[in-house]
Order: C-alpha cells, then sequence, then structure tokens
C-alpha cells in the first residue's frame, strides 16, 4: 500500500499519487481516507461486481453491487452508468462498502439502517482479461457502516471512486 506524505514546506514538495484507481472517503467528518491501486487486476464475485482496492493487502476497500442472477454480465456493468443504488441487503440491485484500518473490519451490512447512495457516473470500457470484459467505473457514495461486533453507526460521507468492475 502506498502512503502520501509531506514534511512541510510549500505545495510544490508534496507528493501527489500516480495511482488510476481508488477509493476515497471521510469517516465520521474526520480525515480523508484513501485506498489505491495502479492495476486491481481481476476480481470475480458472481452475483456481484466488486473491487477491492488494493487488491492484495491485509487492510483495504471494497465496493460491491449484486443483483439477483447468478453472474454479473457486461451489459449490466454498463447499465449502472448514471444509476444509483441503495446500501441494503433486501432489494436487488444494491451496494456494499467495506473496509480495513488499523485491524478493525467496517462494513454497510452490519449497519441495518442506511441512508446515502451509491452512484455510478461514467462506465467506460478498461479493457480484456482471457475474454472477460473490464471496466472502469467512475462514482461517488455515502453510507453508514459499523466495526464488526460493534453497534455504533459510523458516517461515511463524501465518497468518491474509480474501480474496475470485471464481468463475470
Amino acid at each position: 500500500m502506498s502512503f502520501l506524505a509531506s514534511c512541510g514546506g510549500d505545495d510544490d514538495d508534496k507528493k501527489t499519487s500516480n495511482a488510476t484507481y481508488y477509493i476515497e472517503f471521510k469517516m465520521n467528518g474526520g480525515e480523508t481516507i484513501r485506498f489505491e491501486a495502479e492495476d486491481p487486476g481481476y476480481q470475480a464475485c458472481g452475483s456481484c461486481a466488486c473491487s477491492t482496492l488494493p487488491p492484495t493487502a491485509l487492510e483495504g476497500a471494497g465496493l460491491y453491487v449484486c443483483n439477483e442472477s447468478e453472474d454479473f454480465s457486461a451489459s449490466d456493468i454498463e447499465n449502472l452508468e448514471n444509476s444509483s443504488l441503495v446500501f441494503t441487503a433486501n432489494d436487488f440491485p444494491n451496494a456494499l462498502f467495506a473496509f480495513g484500518k488499523n485491524g478493525v473490519n467496517y462494513s454497510s451490512d452490519y449497519a441495518p439502517d442506511q441512508v446515502g447512495s451509491f452512484t455510478v457516473t461514467k462506465v467506460v470500457s478498461d479493457g480484456d482479461f482471457f475474454g472477460s470484459a473490464q471496466y472502469k467505473v467512475t462514482g461517488t457514495f455515502e453510507c453508514i457502516v459499523r466495526a464488526d461486533g460493534d453497534d455504533t453507526d459510523i458516517a461515511i460521507t463524501e465518497g468518491k471512486f474509480i474501480v474496475r468492475f470485471s464481468e463475470n
């Protein structure tokens, strides 16, 4: 995982990320948290389109969009453009947001009373992986999460992302 740091000085001294894919958000209105990767590879999740960044790290963030069918097809991903989904396990299609930070796992699935939405603003072709279409998906999100085993609601705000979803 790459970390961004600055030791003072003017803005010209600050490092910026070259990551193509990211999930960024604020937790309870605090500092911005960002997980990123230059190449998230191929990720398949059956009836969900999914992206976890960074893909092989112990701590990272994941966005999932699920439907009722056994697979999430290329047309399912393309049809996400200009749509908003809810963070609930009761209705399809739906969205899920999860992340790990400082050894604690958080998920929108742990919080039963959701607010906010998952909005896709852009879907573009992002190549092919052994015959499976890949898509760069851009959008925003806000939701409520809880830590695993806790009952305290945590607001996730100012969420934005560019992720890769793979048909499967």
